[in-house]
């Protein structure tokens, strides 16, 4: 019964991270698809070009918040169904599937965000402080930069080695399936990374666009 709520949470997360606040936003403001603009990408920072900062920040709060709702989602699920509290690895799991979905919707023909918006969102539901000290990373790097790319690509890098410095050895939390969750950890990573490939290739060449 275990792994029927996890799939059936793993299936949820996907058609919940599926929703792609950056199309309807645009939709409803312009009455057009985002991913006819700007960098084509359905995210906070295309949509913050294209309609302004107050949208692209209302876009990227409510994709971290899908996938926080996802796996607070599954937690209640597995809780529901006598399991108690979840390991983190089982929540990490349904939230590779969140990401998963937000980078490619069922709903918008499988062309969707990067990901980093809803990777946060899993990691703010599973190690609140790991995401804080993250998002504050983040902060820090688009303010002396001013490349959105180069701090998700950043701390995309770090969510795996963030979690076990900050939640494990800082907070002294204990995982039996450690090195499993730091893997779906690393899967969410690679995502982000593989999305932020072209950015990385300008980045390199010094052509990304700041903001």
């Amino acid at each position: 019964m275990f792994y029927v709520v996890l799939a059936i949470s793993a299936v949820a997360a996907y058609f919940i991270g599926s929703i792609s606040f950056a199309i309807i936003v645009t939709r409803k403001k312009l009455g057009k698809d985002i991913r006819d603009f700007g960098s084509g990408n359905a995210g906070g920072t295309n949509t913050m070009r294209v309609l302004g900062k107050k949208y692209g920040v209302l876009v990227m709060f409510l994709d971290m918040l899908k996938a926080f709702i996802s796996v607070s989602l599954a937690r209640l699920l597995f809780f529901a169904f006598g399991f108690g509290t979840v390991g983190d690895l089982w929540l990490a799991l349904v939230g590779v599937t969140a990401v998963f979905g937000h980078l490619f919707p069922v709903y918008y023909g499988f062309r969707g965000g990067k990901g980093i918006a809803a990777t946060a969102g899993v990691v703010l539901a599973i190690s609140p402080l790991t995401m804080i000290i993250l998002f504050a990373i983040w902060c820090l790097i688009v303010a002396l930069t001013r490349y959105v790319s180069l701090g998700s690509i950043v701390c995309g890098l770090l969510v795996p080695p963030g979690y076990y410095l900050i939640d494990q050895l800082l907070l002294g939390r204990q995982n039996e399936y450690l090195l499993w969750t730091l893997l779906a950890f690393g899967v969410m990573t690679a995502m982000i990374v593989l999305s932020h490939w072209q950015n990385i290739k300008r980045l390199v060449k010094g052509k990304e666009n700041k903001i």
